[in-house]
């Protein structure tokens, strides 16, 4: 038994999550991955990291009985059963086994999750209509944390972007499709942002059920790729069809919707480091 108290458990330490330990006190969490090289990497840093599948919950029936001061659930790993909905749902019912007793469940959801199509705008009241399976699945482990856990925070959130991320990236690398004349609105929030917004959520007392961690500027998709080429001097991408877009997979990009961050910067008076992609664009180039 550790002597330690950790009240956080950061299931998935993948991009967004390895942003949030650093900003916590290293006592204070728990931090987990499936490489057994990444967990021994963060050990060497000094965090208290295990090795967790959600897939076998007796893995973190372990770190829960290990550590059993944990309170707080931090959960970024997505669903995986994603061609049936039913197989969603069990693999949804065996993952929140482990953490029956904790206090708190904060969910890192997508956006996608609304399925709006024609340009307007989405808040933490709009209802979730997904369109594609990947969505479907999000929505349903939204439903059964909620139902399981009252104190569920649901973060609905848009495309990542950050140090070797994002749509500069992508254009640099010549990989970026712009998906018809560009027109479709686009949404992004910076990883430094976003880990500041989990790092909130963590320490209040009584959070939102929903919250939208979007910056605070929706873009068409033209005019931020036309910024990115004009300012780092990028080729400017081919244009592909819808059904180009579709048989490609490229759900998110096909979303056609204007996030409202109101609530974030207003209610919860968060200030955005990014509040717009102009200000974080340089970000993805800068690596620590």
């Amino acid at each position: 038994m550790t002597n330690l108290i950790p009240n956080i458990l950061l299931l998935g330490g993948g991009y967004v999550l390895q942003k949030v330990a650093s900003l916590l006190t290293p006592t204070s969490f728990v931090i987990t991955s499936r490489n057994p090289k990444t967990v021994s990497t963060w050990q060497a840093q000094g965090f208290l990291a295990e090795e967790a599948d959600t897939l076998e919950p007796q893995t973190i029936m372990k770190i829960t009985e290990k550590y059993p001061s944990l309170q707080t659930l931090v959960d970024s790993v997505p669903p995986v059963f994603l061609p049936s909905e039913a197989s969603t749902q069990r693999e949804a019912e065996l993952r929140i086994v482990p953490f029956m007793a904790f206090q708190k469940i904060i969910y890192l959801s997508t956006t996608g999750v609304f399925g709006v199509d024609d340009g307007s705008w989405v808040n933490e009241e709009t209802p979730c209509k997904a369109q594609h399976s990947r969505a479907i699945a999000r929505v349903i482990f939204e439903e059964i944390y909620r139902k399981v856990f009252p104190q569920t925070v649901v973060l609905r959130i848009p495309a990542i972007y950050g140090p070797g991320r994002g749509i500069g990236n992508s254009l640099k690398k010549g990989r970026y499709p712009l998906i018809g004349d560009g027109s479709r609105w686009s949404n992004r929030i910076q990883v430094e942002d976003l880990a500041k917004i989990i790092d909130l959520v963590c320490k209040m007392e009584n959070p939102p059920a929903v919250l939208c961690a979007s910056d605070s500027e929706p873009t068409p998709s033209i005019d931020v790729v036309r910024y990115y080429c004009d300012t780092f001097h990028f080729p400017f991408p081919a244009s592909i069809s819808i059904e180009d877009a579709q048989a490609r997979g490229l759900h998110t990009m096909l979303s056609n919707q204007r996030v409202s961050s109101k609530y974030l910067r207003e209610n919860l008076n968060f200030t955005l480091t990014y509040p717009t992609f102009r200000e974080g664009a340089s970000s993805e180039f800068c690596f620590e």
